[in-house]
């Protein structure tokens, strides 16, 4: 009887740890935290010639735009030809710019010159009855050290 109890008892024994293994495996969640992670920078010094890479960079096309629109009321904001729409003349602060149009375009000639082409409408008002809208094209060359170059393209 002594065998019985002892082999009973062990049973329950391994049952109750059976049991309790199978439920921490059945209910458990596994939680995968991040820890810190380390970036590694390492410089290599390659021998031999200068390694010259040429990465573009994007257009910033607002800036573009104005300064090519600065470099044509600089240039030829004052002649009379520019003021005028429908045969009148009007006075610089008359002279607004209605809309940009967006099919313009900048082409690099060379590393020190460009060359831009702006699309522009232009509203001339007076504080009378007396208004206008023209729609113009420009064409501006840039080149380094140099004034810009504006002509009016028909």
């Amino acid at each position: 009887m002594d065998n019985y109890n002892l082999l009973m008892g062990l049973l329950m024994a391994l049952l109750l740890v059976g049991g309790l293994l199978a439920g921490s495996m059945l209910f458990s969640k596994t939680v995968t935290v991040p820890g810190p992670s380390k970036e590694v920078v390492k410089e290599v010094q390659v021998p031999g010639e200068n390694i010259t890479v040429e990465v573009p960079i994007p257009l910033d096309r607002a800036s573009i735009r104005d300064e090519a629109w600065n470099a044509v009321v600089s240039d030829i904001g004052d002649e009379d030809a520019f003021l005028t729409c429908d045969g009148y003349l009007y006075d610089e602060d008359e002279m607004s710019v209605s809309r940009f149009y967006d099919n313009w375009f900048y082409q690099v000639d060379d590393n020190d010159k460009y060359e831009t082409q702006l699309d522009v409408k232009l509203r001339f008002d007076t504080k009378d009855d007396r208004a206008c809208k023209e729609e113009r094209t420009y064409n501006v060359f840039f080149e380094e050290g140099e004034d810009p170059v504006v002509t009016l393209v028909d």
